[in-house]
C-alpha cells in the first residue's frame, strides 16, 4: 500500500509542479500602472491592500488572510434580500444552515438558499444574469469557467474579504492560476476552491469481505479489476445481472484510463481533442469488455449511485465529491475508498485527473448593495477555519485548500483524504470544459454502449463533434500540458 500520511512537505511539494500543472493565461504583474496596461484588456484586477494581521495563522477566523469581524450593522439596518442559488442538494442544506447563522447576525437581511436543477441551471443564470435579474451569490463550477469569464458574469474578488498574496502562499491552486479567469480579465478572481478532488474507488466492505478479499489489497490495475469485479457480480435464473462487480462514471473513467496511459486529452494548442488513438481505443475496449464480455454490469442498471447505495454494485469509482451523497444519503452503509486501478497497476506516467471544486460567486450586475451585503457573507462564510476544513472540504470528499488546516487530526484520519493524498503526486490538473464532457457522453460512450456502434467509428464521430464545439470559442481553459511528470508522457503528441 501507497504511505498516504498527509503532511504539509508530501502535499505542498505539489505546489512546485503545479505551477506547470495549473498555468494559465498571464495577467498583469502586481503593481503594475493603469496607464501601463493595454487598453483592450479591461478593468485592472486591484491587489489586495489590506494587511495580514502578523497572528493570522492563530486565527480561527481568517483562512482568507482578512480576518472577519462582525459588524454592528450592514446595509445601514436597511432591510435587504439576496437570493443564493446552490444545485447539489448537499450544499443546499449546509448552506441553508449558513444563511441561518449570518441573519442572526443580521436581523434586517434575509437570505433565501434555492436548490436549482442541474439540467437548467447555467441556462438560467447567463440568460438571467446579464438582465439583473439573477441571484446575488451562486455556486460555481470549474466547467463553465471561459464563458463566464468571457461574458464578464462573476464579481471579482474585492481585497477587503481576500487578501491576493495570502492566497498564493497558503492555498491550493491560487498561485498556480488555476483559479484565475484565462480570458476577459485575465487574472482576475472571483472564487475560493472548495479543495482538492480526484477520483477514488468505493468498495462495499461487507460485499468485499465476504468474497474472502482484505480490505488491504484493492485492485491496483484494470487486470486485477476485472478479476475482482467477476467474482463480485451476480445474476439470477435468467442470467440478468443483479449486481454489479464494478460501475462507474464512464467519461470519467475513459479521460483517466487516457492519462494513465500517457495520452492527453487535448492538442497543444487547446483547440482539438484527442479521441482517436490507441489510448483512447483500449481504454473504450476494458470499458466495453467489462458490459460485454465480462458481464459484470449492464448500461439498463440504475446510476451507479443508486446501484451502490442499494447493494446492487459492489464496487464504483467516480470523482471524490461523490464522498458527500454517500455520506448525507447512507450513513450506514459500510464502504471503504481506494485509488483507482490505473492501466498497468502503477501511477506513473500519471493516475488521473486533478480538479479543483469551487464554491460561490457574486452576482456582478446585481445592485451595489446586494453585491456589498453578498461579499460580506461571502467573507463570513470562507474566513472560518472550521467551515472550510469540514463544511467546504472534508464532509464533500475532498483535502482542504488552505494549507494550515492539513494537519488537523481530522483530516488525517479522513480515509478518502488520504487516497487523494496518495495519488495527488501524480494528478493531471484539468476541468474539461462542458462541451467536451456532453460530447464524450452522447457521441462515444452512449453509442458504443448502448447503440452498437463500433469503436473506431464512434471515436472519429465524436472528436468531430466535440471539435466543431471547441472551434466556436478562441480560447478555452486547459492547462493539462503543464502536468509537473510530462516528460513520462507520450512524447511529440499534436
Amino acid at each position: 500500500m501507497h504511505d498516504t500520511r498527509l503532511t504539509r512537505r508530501s502535499f505542498l511539494r505539489l505546489g512546485a509542479g503545479m505551477a506547470a500543472t495549473a498555468a494559465v493565461a498571464a495577467c498583469a504583474p502586481a503593481g503594475q500602472a493603469d496607464g501601463d496596461m493595454p487598453s483592450d484588456m479591461g478593468p485592472v484586477v486591484e491587489i489586495g491592500t489590506i494587511e495580514v494581521p502578523d497572528n493570522v495563522f492563530d486565527l480561527s477566523n481568517a483562512a482568507t488572510g482578512i480576518p472577519y469581524v462582525q459588524k454592528d450593522s450592514i446595509n445601514h439596518g436597511e432591510p435587504i434580500t439576496l437570493e443564493y442559488w446552490e444545485w447539489a442538494l448537499d450544499r443546499y442544506e449546509y448552506e441553508l444552515g449558513w444563511a441561518e447563522e449570518y441573519m442572526k447576525l443580521y436581523p434586517n437581511v434575509t437570505i433565501n438558499v434555492s436548490n436549482q436543477s442541474w439540467g437548467e441551471y447555467w441556462t438560467k443564470l447567463t440568460v438571467n444574469v446579464p438582465a439583473g435579474q439573477g441571484p446575488a451569490l451562486w455556486h460555481m463550477h470549474t466547467s463553465q469557467l471561459t464563458e463566464f469569464c468571457d461574458g464578464g458574469l462573476m464579481d471579482p474578488m474585492p481585497e477587503h474579504v481576500a487578501n491576493r498574496k495570502f492566497l498564493d502562499d497558503n492555498w491550493v491552486a491560487f498561485s498556480e492560476g488555476a483559479m484565475d479567469c484565462p480570458t476577459g480579465t485575465p487574472g482576475s478572481r472571483h472564487f475560493l476552491p472548495m479543495g482538492t478532488m480526484m477520483p477514488v474507488m468505493y468498495i462495499n466492505t461487507r460485499l468485499w469481505e465476504e468474497e474472502g478479499f482484505s480490505v488491504d489489497e484493492p485492485p491496483k490495475s484494470w487486470s486485477d479489476l476485472r478479476t475482482v469485479a467477476k467474482a463480485l457480480t451476480r445474476y439470477d435464473s435468467q442470467d440478468r445481472i443483479v449486481r454489479a462487480g464494478f460501475q462507474a462514471d464512464w467519461p470519467t473513467f475513459h479521460k483517466n484510463g487516457c492519462y494513465q496511459q500517457g495520452r492527453y486529452l487535448f492538442t497543444q494548442d487547446g483547440k482539438r481533442t484527442q479521441i482517436n488513438n490507441q489510448e483512447s481505443r483500449n481504454a473504450l475496449q476494458f470499458i466495453k469488455d467489462l458490459h460485454e464480455v465480462d458481464r459484470v454490469v449492464d448500461p439498463e442498471m440504475p446510476s451507479r449511485l443508486d446501484s451502490f447505495t442499494s447493494e446492487t454494485a459492489a464496487i464504483i469509482a467516480d470523482f471524490s465529491w461523490v464522498t458527500s451523497v454517500l455520506r448525507r444519503n447512507n450513513p450506514d452503509l459500510e464502504w471503504f475508498a481506494a485509488p483507482i486501478p490505473t492501466f498497468d497497476g502503477t501511477f506513473q506516467p500519471a493516475y488521473g485527473n486533478i480538479r479543483f471544486a469551487v464554491e460561490a460567486v457574486v452576482n456582478p450586475f446585481a445592485p451595489e448593495a446586494e453585491k456589498a451585503v453578498a461579499w460580506d457573507f461571502w467573507h463570513f462564510l470562507y474566513s472560518s477555519d472550521h467551515r472550510v476544513a469540514h463544511t467546504v472540504a472534508l464532509r464533500n470528499g475532498f483535502i482542504p485548500p488552505y494549507n494550515k488546516l492539513i494537519d488537523l487530526p481530522e483530516v488525517q484520519e479522513d480515509q478518502v483524504a488520504n487516497v487523494i493524498s496518495g495519488a495527488v503526486e501524480w494528478g493531471i490538473v484539468n476541468d474539461t470544459p462542458a462541451v467536451y464532457n456532453v460530447g464524450i457522453n452522447d457521441a462515444l460512450i452512449g453509442p458504443i454502449l448502448v447503440g452498437g456502434t463500433e469503436i473506431d467509428d464512434a471515436m472519429a464521430q465524436a472528436e468531430q463533434f466535440i471539435d466543431a464545439e471547441l472551434a466556436q470559442r478562441e480560447d478555452w481553459n486547459i492547462i493539462e500540458r503543464n502536468y509537473k511528470h510530462a516528460n513520462l508522457m507520450i512524447p511529440d503528441q499534436p
